[in-house]
């Protein structure tokens, strides 16, 4: 790369820049190095793949991306995934590559992808202490709804 080091700002919402500048690269590199890449897509197939590193593994080589953090260990992270998503990795920021959001954007209505991101989006709005246990929306979801769920059933048999 010509500029070895980038700094980003917390919170860093899109890259800009012309048609073929390598956007989509550096995105997918900076991902790559925050363990921000699923295990689908690193294994997904090359044609098919929305992952620009996937589609460059050739190309990459033995080429690795290193993400400084403000606090704590550097991580540093292959290009062609082969060190990816690791026992003791996790997402460390939340990437949304272009070709998601333009589905989240298509006039198709609302498809599982949307669904999916805005229950993590409503899960992660709960702080911790506030999610009863719960490990994702689903059990946060159930374990609210429930009592609700008995007082109707308790309603409706008083009715019968």
């Amino acid at each position: 790369m010509t500029t070895p080091v980038i700094p980003l700002n917390p919170g860093l919402v899109a890259i800009i820049g012309a048609r073929g500048s390598g956007k989509t690269a550096l995105a997918d590199m900076l991902a790559a190095g925050c363990d921000s890449i699923s295990d689908e897509a690193w294994s997904a197939e090359e044609w098919a793949n929305p992952s620009f590193l996937v589609r460059a593994r050739p190309l990459v080589g033995q080429g690795k991306v290193q993400v400084s953090w403000a606090a704590g260990e550097p991580s540093i992270r292959a290009l062609d995934g082969s060190d990816a998503n690791g026992p003791f990795s996790y997402e460390r920021v939340r990437y949304l590559s272009q070709r998601f959001v333009e589905e989240l954007c298509s006039s198709s209505g609302l498809t599982d992808g949307l669904l999916r991101e805005i229950e993590r989006v409503i899960f992660e709005a709960h702080p911790d202490h506030a999610r009863d246990g719960a490990l994702d929306f689903a059990e946060l979801l159930e374990h609210r709804a429930s009592r609700h769920r008995l007082a109707r059933d308790r309603e409706a048999e008083a009715v019968s």
